[in-house]
């Protein structure tokens, strides 16, 4: 079966600005890809390369086996890749509810009802909030809205960017036990998220980069059981528990 995702010899950046060298990797569908590193290796831009909002200058982008290479974002998401920034993710003057009939406008009206209550099935916490104004919202919730926002337009490959930033423990855990159940759905999901281990544990495999250049692709315990890598590049002191926890 070929990988949803294929990233070929991708060199991007910002104008004159290059910021990813020869990065090549594949995700194969219904997988969880942790993109981890440290600060400034290129994790985020590698998100908006592959959604085309940064200049890519050689290489290619492979989705579901068409070169999107280049194409505009709003096109891409309409072949089910979809980008979920930071911040800036939801309509911050609009209900929750308006904000999930906004990312489902184009759904035919009884279709669009059956979708929002499948992603309230998944989300729950969104019920209570439906009239409430999205700025009203925790960051936690905001991220939880994010998501179901995304999820109205059916994707096949979710790119999720530093979704537990800024947001309490517990709140934290919620957001990664829903992100693991995409995969139950048939989403394929990539994860750039700074709290390594966290997005290592939850991960099928994981993509290591730093100063923009790939140092390792393959399973999340293999890249844990690299002491020197994940002491060089993430800061962390992995046990032989952990490593096994996080293959578990």
């Amino acid at each position: 079966m070929a990988p949803i995702l294929r990233i070929e010899g991708l060199n991007a950046g910002y104008g004159r600005l290059r910021v990813l060298f020869d990065i090549s990797f594949s995700v194969d569908e219904r997988e969880i890809l942790a993109i981890v590193g440290p600060n400034g290796s290129g994790k985020s831009t590698l998100l908006k390369s592959i959604f085309g909002l940064t200049n890519i200058y050689s290489g290619k982008v492979i989705f579901n086996g068409e070169d999107i290479t280049g194409i505009k974002p709003h096109i891409i998401a309409r072949k089910g890749l979809v980008y979920l920034p930071q911040v800036e993710n939801v309509f911050s003057k609009l209900t929750v509810r308006e904000n999930l009939l906004m990312a489902g406008y184009k759904l035919p009206k009884q279709e669009l009802k059956q979708k929002i209550e499948s992603v309230l099935e998944l989300l729950p916490v969104l019920r209570k909030y439906m009239d409430n104004k999205a700025f009203q919202l925790s960051g936690g919730e905001r991220q939880m809205l994010a998501l179901a926002m995304a999820l109205m337009g059916e994707p096949k490959l979710i790119m999720l960017d530093e979704p537990s930033t800024g947001l309490a423990p517990k709140i934290s855990n919620y957001i990664f036990e829903r992100i693991k159940k995409l995969r139950d759905m048939g989403i394929t999901v990539l994860i750039v998220e700074q709290n390594a281990m966290k997005a290592l544990k939850m991960a099928d495999r994981a993509l290591l980069l730093a100063a923009g250049k790939k140092i390792f692709e393959g399973e999340c315990n293999a890249l844990l059981s690299r002491k020197d890598l994940v002491k060089l590049y993430l800061g962390l002191e992995v046990s032989p528990s952990k490593a096994a926890e996080a293959s578990a």
